[in-house]
């Protein structure tokens, strides 16, 4: 399969194609080997690397990931997260105790607090937003 093909089979299950109950996440460092990688899943061998699911999966409420890079975030961004889940909020909790330390800045108190004026500080945003903030 050539690139050119490669990227027109991946255009058309996105859009045009009813999705199934199965999914599969895939990489490939050439258009032959993603071709062979695709042919493996087809026959049910699901390699080292290869991380798949299924509809029970995209059964569970859906969070969605916002991941890291300049413009991604906006105010309010997660900030009913740490009140809804539990596991967010310990992990946020951790990493805003490590940023804190060793910035005197807190991205949960920024969250919790309703700043604003940090969004557009490239020092703060990429931790703040990397640390694992998501949107709902």
């Amino acid at each position: 399969m050539t690139y050119r093909e490669l990227t027109a089979l991946c255009a058309a299950s996105a859009r045009r194609q009813e999705h199934g109950a199965f999914r599969a996440a895939l990489t490939a460092d050439s258009p032959e080997s993603m071709t062979a990688l695709l042919r493996d899943v087809l026959a049910g061998r699901i390699r080292a690397g290869t991380a798949t699911c299924s509809e029970e999966v995209w059964a569970r409420p859906r969070i969605v990931f916002v991941f890291p890079g300049q413009g991604s975030q906006w105010a309010g961004m997660g900030r009913r997260l740490p009140a809804t889940h539990d596991v967010f909020r310990g992990t946020l909790s951790a990493c805003d105790a490590v940023i804190r330390e060793h910035t005197g800045w807190s991205p949960l108190g920024a969250l919790c607090d309703g700043e604003e004026d940090w969004l557009s500080d490239t020092e703060r945003v990429p931790p703040a937003v990397g640390d694992g903030r998501g949107a709902q």
